[in-house]
């Protein structure tokens, strides 16, 4: 891929933004694939029809029909295939924009490099944030900064699901408090193998998923509180959890075509099964 005499590439903001890069792609769309994945993503994001996008630039910018319909004909491949975001894994690209993908899989979700208070922060009205933080005593802060961005971009009636380990558990409740409400603890459960806690010689066979929300404690809906994992997942991640064990909370906090977000999203497993049940999934990676 060629460099693009371009700005430094970030999400657009407005049609404007977004019609003024695909404009300045021209003839040159296919060839720079990573920019256009990036601004069709948006522009689903947004909930706005590629016609009526490709129309409403046509109009408005100095864009060519031809360039319009070229650019809404990749638009419908790309989504055909579930390919808007193309290359894979922690590539830099010309553009200055950095993602990182599971190796040698073309996705419809997107993970973000860097800090998710950074790279997350264009992000508003996000219907659930599920997340698996670091439990070390030395990461606590990290469920202080996720309270403050659940609170600032959640939905009002949103949720925040985030696995936690036993040992530090009071204070990671009293971050999360700091700035959300306190609704519920479920219980993962795992089938396998189980944990030797050393600290206090304990056999540990479930984790603690806290819930909380920005005032609402009620759900949408009756919900199971004990959550299954049916085996150990640590493929791609030291610290991967389980599909089995987070596809209920996606389907208990979010309904389909609604945003999922992963702020310590590591290999990325909560958001690909996030997009599996047709949910719209954002996460970040500092790693």
């Amino acid at each position: 891929m060629n460099k693009l005499a371009l700005p430094k590439f970030t999400q657009p903001t407005s049609l404007e933004k977004a019609a003024f890069f695909i404009n300045k792609l021209g003839k040159n769309i296919h060839e720079h694939a990573y920019i256009v994945g990036k601004i069709l993503l948006w522009v689903k994001i947004k909930g706005i029809k590629y016609g009526e996008f490709g129309y409403w630039i046509e109009k408005n910018v100095w864009f060519s029909q031809m360039t319009a319909e070229r650019f809404i004909n990749f638009a419908k491949k790309c989504d055909e295939k579930k390919q808007l975001l193309l290359y894979a894994p922690k590539i830099q690209n010309p553009h200055g924009v950095d993602f990182v993908f599971p190796i040698n899989k073309i996705v419809s979700l997107e993970i973000r490099k860097g800090d998710f208070k950074e790279v997350l922060a264009d992000l508003e009205n996000i219907d659930a944030i599920i997340t698996d933080p670091p439990y070390a005593e030395k990461y606590l802060n990290c469920y202080s900064e996720l309270a403050e961005f659940a609170s600032k971009k959640l939905k009002q009636d949103g949720f925040l699901a985030a696995y936690s380990g036993q040992y530090n558990l009071p204070e990671v409740i009293k971050r999360l408090s700091e700035h959300l409400t306190y609704v519920w603890t479920f219980c993962l459960y795992h089938t396998g193998k189980k944990q030797l806690v050393n600290g206090v010689n304990i056999m540990c066979g479930w984790k603690p998923v806290l819930i909380f929300s920005k005032g609402n404690k009620k759900m949408r809906f009756t919900a199971y509180d004990v959550l299954i994992s049916e085996k150990m997942e640590k493929e791609n991640h030291k610290w991967q959890q389980s599909e089995s064990g987070v596809k209920p909370l996606i389907e208990i906090f979010s309904k389909p075509g609604e945003l999922v977000v992963d702020p310590f999203a590591g290999s990325g497993t909560f958001l690909k099964v996030a997009e599996e049940l047709n949910r719209r999934a954002i996460g970040a990676e500092i790693q």
